[in-house]
């Protein structure tokens, strides 16, 4: 069963990880999308029994970065700070990670993914949907988990004297595109 197994590498200059925060008040329907440049992590992936594997990751907090397209420049650089400084403490809290404890099939390649999450030292057990596009050589995993801001110790913040805000939910999204490592790659001949 060990041959089943496979291990693959999680690399960010092939994915994206994303966080939606979403606005409310007079900015309802608009969202913050923070994006997050620099992570890594590691699949385990059981071609056989998928419900059998794991993912791990960990990113770097202080690689976010906002691309709204409806705030200026200088918006988008209150909102990296913002995030850095208040959202997520940085400085404390480098490092954002997950790592599953069990996976339950939905579908031909869709799963429902349980495991621990860390923001800010706290940790909470989240539910993240999942598809996959598995193959030999590279994995291929959507997703998207629904989190509270309170949960996490964060106070969602306010404008305009209350009349604009951000609401408590947020949306983790993630494509990420791992690699066979490449101590498990079959040797040429």
């Amino acid at each position: 069963m060990a041959d089943e197994i496979a291990r693959y590498e999680i690399q960010s200059s092939k994915s994206s990880l994303a966080l939606e925060i979403f606005k409310k008040g007079i900015l309802a329907g608009k969202r913050h999308v923070l994006f997050f440049e620099k992570f890594l992590g590691e699949i385990q992936y059981d071609h056989q029994q998928p419900q059998r594997s794991r993912l791990d990751f960990v990113l770097d907090c202080s690689s976010v970065r906002c691309e709204d397209n409806w705030l200026t420049s200088k918006q988008r650089k209150k909102v990296v700070s913002f995030a850095l400084e208040e959202l997520l403490i940085v400085d404390r809290y480098p490092q954002i990670k997950f790592s599953s404890t069990f996976i339950i099939r939905q579908a031909i390649n869709q799963y429902e993914m349980q495991g621990d999450l860390t923001i800010r030292g706290t940790t909470r057990r989240v539910s993240v949907q999942v598809a996959t596009k598995p193959s030999p050589e590279r994995l291929e995993i959507d997703g998207e988990a629904i989190l509270r801001m309170k949960d996490y110790g964060m106070k969602p913040p306010t404008e305009l004297l209350g009349l604009s805000g951000t609401r408590n939910r947020m949306k983790l999204r993630f494509v990420v595109w791992a690699d066979r490592a490449m101590s498990e790659r079959p040797a040429a001949n």
